[in-house]
């Protein structure tokens, strides 16, 4: 299913087929960070790339609560 330029620049080792099974490995493979396991408090360690995700998302659900809290003060 590969076009012979691709399977020819695999072979020069100039390209990198890695199979995964998971996004987790995906992630882990294009960032060289551990993805992270939540933990049995519901949260991914910190220093992981679903760490990452989940703190960016609870800061970004705070934002949207204060520009919320603005406009419904605004709109009074």
């Amino acid at each position: 299913m590969l076009k012979p330029k691709v399977i020819e620049a695999v072979r020069q080792s100039k390209f990198h087929i890695y199979p995964i099974s998971t996004i987790d490995e995906g992630m882990e493979i294009l960032t060289s960070v551990e993805a992270g396991e939540r933990g049995k408090n519901g949260a991914f360690p910190e220093n992981t790339v679903n760490g990452g995700v989940q703190n960016k998302l609870r800061y970004l659900m705070k934002e949207q609560a204060k520009l919320k809290k603005e406009a419904e003060a605004e709109a009074e």
